[in-house]
Formats: structure tokens, sequence, C-alpha cells
């Protein structure tokens, strides 16, 4: 899809790629993932303590117009606000 597109319009490749359409759509490898963006995939209601941690990180996110970092289990994970 990437090589039409750019054989097509090499500036429009440069947009989608800029904007991450390329990245989201190589993420998406399973049915499971494809109903998470499609939002007919839901997750268990959070507990009390899952929603103070994640109000906590949201709220230091939204004001420091920054990306809250934590490490689990050997992996990087980040968090920032899109909209």
């Amino acid at each position: 899809m990437e090589l039409l597109i750019k054989v097509i319009d090499q500036r429009l490749l440069n947009i989608l790629g800029i904007v991450g359409v390329f990245t989201c759509a190589r993420r998406v490898c399973s049915i499971n993932e494809l109903n998470i963006y499609r939002y007919a995939y839901t997750e268990a209601p959070l507990t009390a303590r899952k929603k103070r941690v994640l109000r906590s990180l949201t709220a230091r996110v939204k004001a420091e117009n920054s990306t809250a970092v934590w490490t689990y289990g050997g992996a990087l994970y980040g968090l920032y606000k899109i909209r």
C-alpha cells in the first residue's frame, strides 16, 4: 500500500507517515487488536485503585503536556494525551 501511495504522491506518503497512519495500521495484527480500534472490545471495569492511578497519571500528562513513562516486567510504557 505504501509503495502505491508513494508512486501516486510522495508528499501524501510523507504526511501519512508523520501522522502515524502506517504505524497504527501495522499494529493491527490480530482480530482482538482490530476490535480495540473499532471500539468493539471492552475491558473489564476498572477498580477504584486503578482509577486513582490513572487519574494521577492523566492529570500529570495533561498539566505538563508530557508523556508519563514507567517500566513494568522489563518493558517500557508511555501514556500521552491524544486529544
